[in-house]
């Protein structure tokens, strides 16, 4: 196969036929969220730890590929917001 019959597979795979809706469409097209949209999938009454959390992932997004920074948002802030929402000082959980 050529590399141009390459591009046109790779053209014909990756595009979205006008039947899928319009919902899975943007879903499908919208790439990345930032650090403050992963860390807001979770529920965090406390916005101190929900600063701190944001902070740390800013930070540490330059570290990492963002299947892994995904991955420990969900880790991480899944259990801070158990401990958080129960009241436990910031300085317990980081």
């Amino acid at each position: 196969m050529s590399t141009r019959q390459q591009r046109g597979l790779a053209v014909r795979l990756l595009h979205i036929p006008p039947t899928v809706p319009a919902t899975m469409r943007a879903a499908l097209m919208r790439g990345q969220k930032s650090v403050e949209e992963l860390v807001d999938l979770y529920p965090i009454r406390n916005q101190a730890v929900r600063g701190v959390l944001i902070d740390y992932f800013t930070r540490r997004r330059a570290d990492s590929d963002y299947a892994a920074l995904k991955n420990q948002v969900l880790h991480l802030v899944h259990t801070s917001g158990r401990r958080s929402n129960a009241s436990m000082p910031i300085r317990a959980i980081c």
